[in-house]
Order: structure tokens, then C-alpha cells, then sequence
């Protein structure tokens, strides 16, 4: 009976001290991506001349600190700016004004064509999705511009 009992026990030792691991608390971040800023979608913004268009820039993964983006826009009219995302939330408007009728050229169609575009973002941030669209440089970029239609009033 001891024989049987240390025989278990033997084995129960043996069995513990194969699952022995070591545990390293040192946590491998090397392989993330960074926080980014971008629009939510790149569909048309559409304004009347004269008018203010607004945009929502975002950073869906809601920094710790604060965002500063530039922004540019081409085209019909030119206009430059910046906006900040605040700390703790995940996007900001971006407004800006279209010049009335007089100072645009519209085509037949009684349109006018521009571009927003982010153009720079404050450190600690990427503009576009950090690498997750790594084979399409068209797909990464298209949530770093919008097109702006802007119609006569």
C-alpha cells in the first residue's frame, strides 16, 4: 500500500514539474497599429455656394490625448485649416466656408468640384488606417480626401 501511495505521488510530482512554464510579464506591443485619423467614409460632400460644408474627421480608437489635423481644399476654391479631436473622443467637425457664386466657376451642369484633404496630423498619430490597407494605396488613401460638390443656390 505505501508502495502504491508513493508511487502516486512520485508520478503527481513528476506530472506538476513537466507543466512548469515560465512566465515572462514582459508584453510584446511590437506588432500594433497606431492610432490614426481619417474620415468615416469617403463619400461626396455636398454644399450650396455660399454656404459652410462640414466634415467628421475621426479616430475611432479614442486617444488618450488630444489630435491636431490640417486639412486643405482644392480645386473650385482653395481653404486650409485646422481642427483638434480633444482627448477622450473619437472625432470633430471640420467646418469651412464656400465662397458665394461670384468667385466660383461652375460647369453646365450648374456644379462646381473640390477636394478636402487631411494633410497632416500631430505626433503620436498616422493619417489613414496605420497599415491595414498595406496592398492598396487607393483603398488607404480614399479616407484621407473627399470630394465637394458644391451646387448654385
Amino acid at each position: 500500500m505505501k508502495n502504491i501511495a508513493f508511487l502516486l505521488s512520485a508520478a503527481l510530482c513528476l506530472g506538476l514539474m513537466s507543466c512548469e512554464q515560465d512566465y515572462d510579464n514582459a508584453l510584446d506591443f511590437s506588432n500594433t497599429h497606431p492610432a490614426y485619423v481619417d474620415f468615416p467614409s469617403g463619400s461626396t460632400l455636398n454644399v450650396a455656394a455660399g454656404g459652410t460644408g462640414t466634415a467628421t474627421v475621426e479616430s475611432p480608437a479614442t486617444p488618450y490625448r488630444e489630435a491636431t489635423v490640417s486639412w486643405e481644399i482644392t480645386g473650385a476654391f482653395t481653404a486650409s485649416g485646422s481642427l483638434t479631436i480633444p482627448a477622450g473622443a473619437s472625432s470633430a467637425a471640420l467646418s469651412y466656408a464656400v465662397p458665394d457664386t461670384n468667385n466660383l466657376t461652375f460647369n453646365a451642369a450648374g456644379q462646381a468640384q473640390a477636394t478636402l484633404t487631411l494633410t497632416s496630423v500631430s505626433e503620436g498619430f498616422v493619417l489613414g488606417q496605420g497599415g491595414h490597407f498595406e496592398n492598396s494605396t487607393q483603398a488607404k488613401n480614399s479616407f484621407l480626401s473627399r470630394p465637394i460638390v458644391i451646387t448654385k443656390p
